[in-house]
């Protein structure tokens, strides 16, 4: 009796803790004891169109990028199952997942998800479970698939591990919220990177093997799985122009089937919406950070608004105001977002550094009280 309403209060904290971050595309926990979480991570491809184009993506319980929000020092049990079918396009015989940011030191390496070096890829129609305690700092890391490029098709999420025990944090504040920032292809991921795993030199090439051949820019930036493709402008062959990408957003929300923002579109298509980061005024968020990109390194900026950094990969820094943030693949930054300005709505960009014809991506901050609009 004592131990089952002790598994019952540790789920109900799991949940509140999400609940308070605003996450709402947060994996659930099949269950809780005093110590460890067990969560179960069903793999799915299914059809999609974050930035309305449609494609086969990535989904895991139904979600697309979630997140997994666990206390320091819990031992995590994750079982997962790779319902991907065995005709998908692949470089590899199944996926592993990578804990990005965890030391994984002692035994914990034996399930840091590097394929055919410490464990074999999860196969179609196989499971895995990985186990170790999270011995980390409290702060943002992600997890995302680490054996061929099912993560460009959105096989990825945030990782947050929070203060033991309930702990208060070092900072407080009036609540959280998340950016999760990828970069998106219209081709599934792993024809792109079959491309890259040819000769690149000439003189090894084979009519069987093929050549080396370059993926090419994203078509597209998405802010917590969300964005519009025909923000900017795309360019024919490998998007490698002279000049930056031309982006202009002009619609908060692209309605479903044909439109003039879509006049090619099909009756079918689902529409797509940009990320609103909902916020009250005068309150102080911590805005978790995650750069997830395969490969753009991007300037993340905030309209009308400093941010104060307080935390870098995980790791506690000396507090400093910036209105831009540098981030390169795999980085985060915990930072704190004071909302003090009028009530309204404000840009969140992120911009491609170094990789000319890249798209940018955009996000809204929205203050309670102003209309759902564009700023």
């Amino acid at each position: 009796m004592v131990a089952s309403l002790v598994r019952a209060l540790a789920l109900l904290l799991v949940l509140l803790v999400a609940s308070t971050q605003a996450q709402t595309n947060v994996l659930t926990p099949v269950a809780t004891g005093p110590g460890w979480s067990r969560y179960e991570m069903h793999v799915y491809v299914r059809n999609g169109a974050p930035d309305c184009f449609g494609k086969n993506i990535i989904m895991v319980n139904g979600l697309f990028q979630p997140s997994i929000v666990v206390e320091a020092n819990t031992t995590l049990h994750v079982n997962v199952f790779n319902h991907i079918p065995k005709d998908y396009p692949t470089t590899t015989e199944g996926f592993t997942i990578h804990w990005h940011g965890l030391g994984m030191r002692g035994e914990a390496s034996w399930y840091d998800g590097v394929n055919h070096a410490d464990q074999c890829p999860i196969a179609p129609g196989k499971n895995f479970t990985y186990s170790f305690k999270v011995a980390e700092t409290p702060g943002t890391y992600f997890w995302h698939e680490h054996s061929s490029a099912l993560k460009t098709d959105g096989l990825q999420g945030a990782l947050i591990i929070t203060p033991p025990g309930g702990r208060a944090d070092a900072w407080t504040v009036d609540g959280e919220r998340t950016l999760f920032i990828s970069d998106w292809w219209h081709t599934e991921g792993n024809p792109l990177a079959m491309r890259l795993n040819r000769p690149f030199d000439a003189g090894k090439v084979t009519n069987d093997s093929g050549a080396w051949a370059w993926v090419g820019m994203p078509q597209g930036i998405l802010m917590n799985g969300k964005g519009f493709y025909g923000d900017c402008q795309l360019f024919p062959g490998n998007g490698a122009n002279s000049g930056p990408t031309t982006c202009n957003a002009t619609m908060l929300t692209v309605p479903a089937g044909r439109s003039p923002a879509q006049p090619w579109a099909s009756d079918l298509n689902p529409g797509c919406t940009h990320e609103r980061i909902q916020v009250a005024p005068n309150s102080t968020y911590r805005l978790r950070i995650i750069l997830a990109t395969q490969l753009l390194y991007m300037t993340v900026c905030f309209e009308g608004h400093n941010v104060t950094i307080i935390a870098a990969d995980g790791v506690p820094v000396n507090p400093y105001n910036a209105r831009c943030l540098d981030l390169n693949s795999g980085q985060r930054f915990d930072v704190l977002l004071n909302t003090t300005n009028a009530v309204g709505n404000y840009w969140i960009s992120a911009q491609q550094q170094y990789r000319q014809g890249a798209p940018s991506g955009f996000a809204v901050i929205s203050y309670t009280g102003a209309p759902v609009a564009l700023p």
